[in-house]
């Protein structure tokens, strides 16, 4: 995958293989388990419909991707900064310009620094990948300083002993550490502790409540977002506004993804809300559903006013 991602936080997404384990009760909806099992696991390394091969669980085998996909970076470096509207990226020869205007007088955009999400379809920590794939995938991170990689995992504890193993306490100041947080609080200890420039959790998918430690102090940003697709948890709009302002009293960035598919409140009434925003009871609760017209709920124009922050970590700009 490359420029153009539908993923909010980042620019593009890099996927030098393709496979994961389900990690915990949070993993029951996976999206990239799922385009594995309905295409890649048919496609890929010799598989068929009839002799599928799926890269999913434990001694599957993950699909190493080719050349071209595994070297994907070094081609981005030549144009480092990219329009987040028109999504055409530029070489640095604009750098000038980065974070103002696009060039296209056309275009309403600006510039953006290229975020590159590691990976949407893998985690890079996961222990059933082969060890030649990792240290491969880091060669490539570090020969490209001229875009920012986002290293996403949702396992703590050998993230944290790979990289202070590989790197010591200085890691490359263009990797970002990311924590998929899953609401085990001792787990924040792992990434508040781990060096890097910038530390982020995923709240995502915001399945209850969660308390988050360590904000300013070892956490450098934060990204939230209810789960979507036809079997959606539910993910009340109050967890998301009590992430946003944790994060506003810790002085912290935060990023508001979406609200889910199915978004409820525990509201009464729609006031706060965009006009025509409709909420239904659901029977024997106290809750009710938000009726929303996107799909996965990540239109901010139909939440609430104070949670509509897209917000990025100072070192963003920095670069």
């Amino acid at each position: 995958m490359g420029a153009n991602t539908n993923i909010p936080w980042a620019t593009d997404t890099w996927n030098p293989w393709i496979g994961c384990t389900q990690f915990s009760a949070e993993c029951a909806n996976c999206y990239a388990d799922e385009l594995d099992r309905m295409r890649f696991s048919k496609t890929l390394d010799g598989a068929t419909k009839q002799h599928p091969i799926r890269h999913w669980g434990k001694g599957a085998p993950r699909h190493r991707g080719g050349e071209e996909t595994f070297n994907a970076p070094i081609r981005w470096r030549q144009k480092p900064w990219v329009c987040d509207t028109c999504g055409k990226p530029v070489s640095d020869k604009a750098r000038v310009t980065a974070m103002g205007a696009c060039l296209d007088p056309e275009c309403p955009g600006s510039y953006q620094r290229r975020r590159v999400f590691c990976g949407s379809l893998m985690d890079w920590a996961d222990k059933e990948v082969d060890d030649c794939f990792r240290d491969d995938m880091f060669n490539v991170a570090e020969a490209c300083p001229e875009l920012i990689f986002m290293f996403l995992t949702k396992r703590g504890d050998y993230a944290a002993a790979y990289i202070k193993d590989l790197y010591g306490s200085e890691p490359p100041k263009h990797f970002w550490f990311g924590l998929s947080y899953m609401g085990a609080a001792p787990r924040l200890d792992r990434l508040a502790n781990m060096p890097g420039s910038v530390r982020f959790l995923s709240v995502e998918p915001m399945l209850g409540a969660a308390e988050l430690f360590y904000l300013g102090t070892g956490i450098d940003w934060v990204i939230v977002g209810g789960e979507s697709g036809r079997n959606a948890r539910p993910c009340h709009v109050e967890w998301v506004r009590n992430v946003v302002w944790q994060c506003q009293e810790a002085k912290v960035p935060v990023l508001v993804k979406q609200v889910g598919s199915n978004c409820l409140t525990y509201e009464a009434t729609p006031d706060g809300w965009p006009a025509g925003t409709e909420l239904s009871a659901l029977a024997g609760t106290d809750e009710r559903r938000v009726r929303l017209n996107d799909p996965k709920g990540a239109d901010p124009s139909e939440w609430p006013a104070d949670i509509r922050l897209h917000q990025f970590p100072a070192a963003y700009s920095s670069l």
